[in-house]
Formats: structure tokens, sequence, C-alpha cells
């Protein structure tokens, strides 16, 4: 299984992955996930801060991430990122939206851009992320209450 997308927003998780047949599958669900999940995708905010050129005090929210995948000359699979966060305005009501450029963990052939490469250590957050979406996919969710208590109880 090789996760393509995954964003959250009001409430709702979206998934677009490859399974095992190489068919693509994408999932709705406003499930509650573990909160692994919603703690791996925070690790993404310093590396929309440090992409974008966002100074580190002004707050961000990170709410997807796009995953590619390619390979290099040898076959090899190059894994790129693109992140989708939001910021709130400080002096209007609303928010404004980020996309980072595409990021790659390695150059496709011998040379390169450095700008093209993703920061230090954001591969190992995109694995944790696909880690806990796989996860999702699989049914592990908060738990819900098995019998939830009635407003009005005497």
């Amino acid at each position: 299984m090789k996760i393509l997308k995954y964003k959250f927003k009001d409430s709702e998780h979206f998934i677009k992955y490859i399974n095992s047949q190489k068919d693509e599958v994408e999932i709705r669900s406003s499930d509650d996930a573990l909160p692994d999940l919603a703690n791996s995708i925070k690790l993404l905010e310093p590396f929309v801060h440090d992409i974008c050129e966002i100074p580190h005090e002004n707050g961000i929210t990170v709410s997807g991430i796009s995953i590619s995948r390619n390979e290099d000359s040898q076959g090899n699979e190059i894994i790129g990122a693109v992140i989708v966060a939001q910021k709130k305005l400080l002096r209007s009501t609303g928010i404004i939206n980020i996309v980072t450029p595409h990021r790659i963990e390695a150059f496709y052939s011998e040379h390169g851009d450095e700008g093209q490469l993703m920061p230090d250590d954001m591969i190992e957050a995109i694995l944790e992320i696909e880690f806990r979406v796989k996860d999702f996919i699989q049914g592990k969710r908060a738990q819900q209450e098995l019998f939830p208590q009635a407003e009005n109880a005497a």
C-alpha cells in the first residue's frame, strides 16, 4: 500500500492510496483517528516554515500532504511531497492557505538543484505519517464510547 494523499479538514479525513492490486483507492471518513495520526501531521509544521521561509513564531496548521513516487536513473524509488497548511491572519478575519513547493528526498539523476531537496529529517516525518495513515485505513480508530451517558440521566 502506497499513500498518495492525506488531508484532514472539517473533521473529515481524505486518503488516496494505491492498494496491492495497483488500484487507486479514495477514502473519506469522519471517524476519529488515534492521536498518533494528528501528532504525526504536526511533525511537518517546521518543514513548512523552512521551505516557505515563514518565521517559526508565526503558527501554522498542516492539513494535508501529497506524496509522489518516481524512480531515479538506477530504478530506486524517490519520494517527493507537497505540504498544505493554513495560517490564521492576525489583523483580518480568515486564514491564508500555504502550499509548499514540491520537494524530493534525492535527485533523480547525478545532478540537481539543492533547492529541490527536502530539508533534513523530512523523509522520516513523511514515513511516520504514512505509517499512521495505513493504521487508519486498516481500521485503527480512536475509541468510541460504548455506552454514552444520556444528558438527563438520573
